[in-house]
């Protein structure tokens, strides 16, 4: 019996995933497809939820008159004198600093700030506060600086978070939107948070 010229194994080669044969089929491609469809939704999700947003000064600009600067200069003297007399010569130092900073604070423009409200908290520019880590919301349409949202925090350091709300923006319906995840109680704002604003900051 003669010789085969062209021999061959008694079973074909099995080539698994190095040939291409039915490319979809891959278990990949059906993950890569899966994490495509979960990024859609996402993106779907974040385009669809109800979003109110405004910008506004992030506070009220009082233009200062020289007698302003001149009385906290006064001031800040007699203090840091007195903490001299005392013997507290870090204290002068500070407070002779935290009259600086406030004068510089002063002359400068307030930022122009975005605020937005969407499904998953409140965003100020690029912080976020998350509902979950906010215990309680209330508007306060009589200040006398204008109307303000006021945030009460989870955070012991941070207890109130105060926000200005444009004066074109609706209030009932920032309102109606929170309380579907916040309840709603009356805040006053902290005696620093009356000073500074008093102050103009």
């Amino acid at each position: 019996m003669g010789r085969d010229s062209n021999s061959r194994p008694p079973f074909e080669s099995d080539s698994f995933q190095d040939c291409c044969f039915r490319p979809l089929s891959h278990p990949s491609v059906a993950y890569k497809l899966q994490q495509r469809r979960l990024v859609c939704n996402e993106m779907i999700y974040y385009m669809c939820m109800k979003r109110i947003s405004w910008h506004t000064p992030e506070y009220i600009f009082r233009q200062r008159t020289s007698y302003w600067f001149v009385t906290l200069g006064i001031i800040a003297a007699a203090c840091a004198v007195t903490s001299i007399i005392f013997g507290n010569i870090l204290f002068a130092i500070i407070i002779v600093i935290g009259a600086f900073a406030i004068a510089l604070h002063a002359s400068r423009q307030p930022r122009i700030i975005k605020i937005e409200i969407n499904e998953r908290g409140v965003a100020v520019d690029h912080d976020m506060y998350l509902y979950r880590s906010l215990h309680s919301f209330w508007i306060n349409d009589e200040h006398h600086s204008g109307t303000k949202l006021i945030l009460r925090s989870e955070r012991s350091f941070v207890p109130l978070i105060t926000l200005p709300i444009h004066e074109d923006v609706d209030i009932e319906s920032i309102r109606e939107h929170i309380k579907n995840h916040l309840k709603e109680e009356v805040h006053e704002e902290t005696i620093t948070g009356h000073i500074m604003d008093r102050l103009g900051f």
